[in-house]
This record gives C-alpha cells, sequence and structure tokens, in this order.
C-alpha cells in the first residue's frame, strides 16, 4: 500500500535537524539510479522526459515506471498511443523486468486523469505525452499541486528546432529532472539536462539498434 508522502515532511527544521535528518531514496537498479539520482522515498518528485519522435522517450519512462512499480502501484497515462495500435506491447516485450503494479489508462481527458488519480492513488503517474491531453500545458503541470502526495513523470515531445520540449518552459523549470533523448547513429541515448536529485551519470544508452 502507498504511504501519503506527507506525514513524513517536517514543515520546519533547525540547521541542525536539517544536518541529522535521515533522506532515505529508493533503491532503483544501479543503471536507472545512476541517470535518475537518488529518488526520495518521503517525498514526491516530478520529472520530465522529452525528445523528437523516435527518441525512445516513451521506453525510458515505461522503463522508468516498471522500476518505480517494486516500491508502489503506478498510473501510465498514454494520451498519444491507442492500446490497439501495439507500440505499448512491443516496449514491453523489451523490457528486463515487468511489474504487476504498473496499470495503463489509455486516456486523453484531464478530468478522468484527476478521477483516476483521486480514486487510485498511486505512487507516481506517466503522463505521456503531456503534449497529446486534452488540456492546456498549465492545467497538467497544476496536478502537482492538485496531487501534493504523487509523484510526476511528464513526457514531453521536442519543439521543431528540437530545443525543448513542446510547450511552455513552465513544465521545465517546475520539475526536479530534465532529461532528453535523442538519436546517436544506432543508438538511444538520454541526456541529463537537469536534475536536482545527484545523479552520477550525465548519460545512458537507453538501447541499441544493430
Amino acid at each position: 500500500m502507498n504511504t501519503p508522502y506527507s506525514s513524513h515532511i517536517p514543515r520546519s527544521a533547525s540547521a541542525h535537524d536539517l544536518l541529522t535528518m535521515q533522506i532515505r531514496t529508493l533503491p532503483l537498479n544501479s543503471r536507472l539510479a545512476a541517470l535518475f539520482g537518488n529518488i526520495p522515498a518521503n517525498a514526491p518528485f516530478s520529472g520530465v522526459v522529452w525528445g523528437n519522435a523516435g527518441s525512445a522517450k516513451s521506453t525510458l519512462a515505461l522503463e522508468f515506471a516498471m522500476e518505480l512499480g517494486r516500491f508502489g502501484t503506478i498510473l501510465y497515462n498514454t494520451s498519444e498511443e491507442h492500446f490497439s495500435v501495439g507500440t505499448i506491447q512491443q516496449r514491453l516485450r523489451f523490457l528486463p523486468v515487468l511489474s504487476p503494479r504498473v496499470t495503463f489508462l489509455e486516456n486523453r481527458s484531464l478530468e478522468e486523469l484527476m478521477n483516476a488519480l483521486a480514486t487510485r492513488k498511486p505512487l507516481a503517474v506517466v503522463v505521456d505525452s503531456v503534449s497529446e491531453m486534452d488540456a492546456e500545458q498549465e492545467e497538467v503541470i497544476g496536478l502537482i499541486d492538485e496531487f501534493p502526495d504523487t509523484s510526476f513523470v511528464f513526457v514531453a515531445q521536442a519543439t521543431a528546432n528540437d530545443r525543448k520540449p513542446l510547450g511552455r518552459n513552465a513544465l521545465r523549470h517546475k520539475v526536479d529532472f530534465v532529461i532528453k533523448c535523442e538519436r546517436r547513429g544506432g543508438s538511444r541515448i538520454a541526456i541529463n539536462e537537469k536534475n536536482r536529485l545527484a545523479p552520477t551519470a550525465q548519460e545512458m544508452v537507453i538501447f541499441e539498434v544493430n
């Protein structure tokens, strides 16, 4: 069962209290821990995974969701791809670990997503992609404040010039990490552009095509 984050977070503390505070992190596998950093076990986090079509941003988000499923229930909201197309199924076949605690929701409605969050109370939710939701990006970002005990990972498409996630800058400024996915020949690479969670790797190979 998921534990509310807020019950573990003090609202005030002295410098000594902060120095001696025990900070618990989720024991992710070494590969993902190096890229994503110290994911807190007693506080929510948020992040953006973005890139062009075919850059493996959804593959990375899905692998991360499956790893988070070791620690609680995860909701994967797919607004861009339909179950009937089979692309999600293809990605699942290539993942090293599948978690039974990851539930998929094919949905573009912000209201339906909010209802799912309110009733299921997941540890984390992946919105793939935020660019395809039937709502303004600011409304989708607002879920972070609306559901303070839930962690969020937003998958976003790149702008035409490939310089930032599609939409306004508010998304990347509000979150804890921003990871860009790109093609390099036959490889798909994840790059840390911003990360407050102390990652040990600047880049990671998502997969390679022979």
